[in-house]
């Protein structure tokens, strides 16, 4: 079928395209937590051994990027760096790939899986919280926000 959407490994080749999604400064923070996006951000994500990175595509193009990042020590998943082409936000896109990605981390291995959101990104929140995933508790998060730079609401699904 080809208006159906499929989940891809990242083709570096999108490279740029994706770059310029993050189209402002705060979209870049939303993202990956800078005011600035380079090539060099999906360059590292790629060469890390322990980072998936996936383009959810459409009739072959992409419309939104994704990462499954594996924490072998603490055994768990998160999804990180997410983001939907401008021109397809607002479309359930944003759902979409969570619930792709969230299908391709059940094959990894039986894990917890995480994400943590901005406390502003409203937009991201609400998608998360029509997902498969749950806010953590308060108390929970405060264990892992002392690591962070951002106070960030933190959610989970439970493979």
């Amino acid at each position: 079928m080809t208006n159906a959407f499929q989940l891809e490994c990242f083709d570096i080749k999108h490279t740029d395209e994706v770059i310029s999604w993050a189209e402002s400064e705060t979209t870049c923070r939303f993202w990956c937590g800078t005011d600035h996006v380079a090539a060099s951000l999906l360059s590292n994500s790629i060469a890390d051994p322990d980072v998936r990175p996936y383009a959810l595509c459409k009739m072959n193009m992409p419309v939104a990027y994704g990462e499954i990042r594996i924490d072998n020590q603490e055994e768990d998943l998160e999804l990180a760096r997410l983001i939907v082409a401008p021109t397809k936000r607002g479309q359930a896109i944003g759902r979409h790939l969570v619930s792709s990605l969230l299908a391709r981390a059940r094959e990894l291995q039986n894990r917890d899986v995480y994400m943590r959101v901005a406390p502003d990104n409203e937009v991201a929140l609400r998608c998360y919280e029509h997902s498969a995933f749950r806010r953590i508790p308060d108390a929970e998060q405060q264990q892992f926000n002392p690591i962070e730079s951002t106070p960030y609401i933190w959610f989970r699904n439970r493979i």
